[in-house]
């Protein structure tokens, strides 16, 4: 069975675009107490979190989107290039 491409699960490039729903999200009592930061977000906190995202080659945000809607984040960390195998 083929899947519709409007219905596709996709990665995409966390974008300086995302930031704000980040914040929400992160910052909404349903997500919140799951997090590994201890404190409310805030633009100023999320862009310099991106801006070191931008530097370390060792991380990759991506936001999940179902078809066109974006529906959560994941990421890789600790990537090692040297070590690859």
């Amino acid at each position: 069975m083929k899947m519709k491409q409007k219905n596709k699960i996709q990665f995409k490039k966390v974008t300086k675009l995302d930031l704000k729903l980040l914040v929400e999200w992160r910052n909404s009592q349903h997500v919140y107490p799951y997090n590994t930061q201890y404190f409310l977000l805030n633009s100023k906190i999320q862009i310099e979190w991106f801006n070191q995202l931008q530097r370390d080659n060792s991380k990759k945000m991506f936001m999940i989107l179902f078809g066109k809607i974006k529906i959560g984040i994941c990421g890789l960390i600790d990537i090692d290039y040297e070590n690859k195998n």
